[in-house]
């Protein structure tokens, strides 16, 4: 199914590539082999796609979305569960029920209501973001310099106001992450993280970051930069 303009797709099950150029509004569940769209895409259920999802503008969905490959360029709402292998995004991403994902590239901003599990989690962010709970192999968390932190500045300014209104959990500003409950992984490295409780076996806490417990079994760093309330080693 391939349409430019304005469109509408009625809830169903497609042996087929489903690409919209314009604006489209997905009436209820589908699956599919493929989706991608450009423009401003509206789905009422979920997305089922054996094949990649890619998106590049706005998005949003009410229910879960499901596929082996995510690519979000610009601003993307799911209010249901994120699960896919390779999720990769480029400017804001807001989910309420968690992601799920072997490797997650995250650049711009995230809000994530619930737990962000990858194996291979790499974060830089511009703006302020957030996730109730991280869990991982490899968990990296930085904030975006250079050029690149200059992306898509339209967007974070319009989701800066639907994020004030989704979740008080963001204040938003720049480049500081917030967990509400944990971070633990095998490798953690963190810069402007605030966060309650951080367990690894190797473990840096880089500059910025307050966090209350930091537990590792085998190594840990702390800048001096960095407010830590106390580090345990496991025995």
């Amino acid at each position: 199914m391939n349409f430019s303009g304005a469109g509408v797709i009625p809830a169903g099950e497609y042996d087929e590539e489903i690409k919209i150029s314009g604006s489209g509004h997905i009436k209820g569940n589908i699956k599919c082999t493929e989706f991608h769209s450009a423009g401003m895409v509206k789905g009422d259920g979920d997305i089922d796609c054996s094949g990649a999802i890619r998106v590049s503008g706005s998005f949003t969905t009410k229910g879960n979305v499901k596929s082996c490959g995510m690519k979000f360029a610009g601003s993307a709402t799911v209010h249901g569960r994120i699960k896919c292998e390779e999720l990769s995004t480029a400017g804001a991403l807001h989910t309420d029920a968690g992601i799920e994902a072997e490797t997650a590239t995250i650049r711009g901003m995230i809000n994530c209501g619930g737990l962000l599990n990858a194996e291979k989690i790499d974060v830089k962010i511009n703006e302020n973001s957030h996730a109730d709970s991280i869990g991982g192999g490899e968990i990296t968390i930085a904030r975006e310099h250079g050029s690149a932190a200059n992306i898509n500045v339209n967007v974070f300014l319009q989701l800066k106001r639907l994020f004030r209104n989704q979740s008080s959990n963001i204040s938003v500003g720049r480049g500081t992450f917030t967990v509400d409950e944990y971070i633990e992984g095998d490798t953690i490295d963190l810069e402007h993280v605030h966060a309650p409780v951080v367990t690894g076996r190797i473990v840096k806490i880089g500059d910025g970051c307050e966090i209350e417990t930091v537990r590792y079994s085998e190594q840990c760093e702390v800048s001096p930069t960095a407010r830590v309330g106390k580090t345990e080693k496991a025995i």
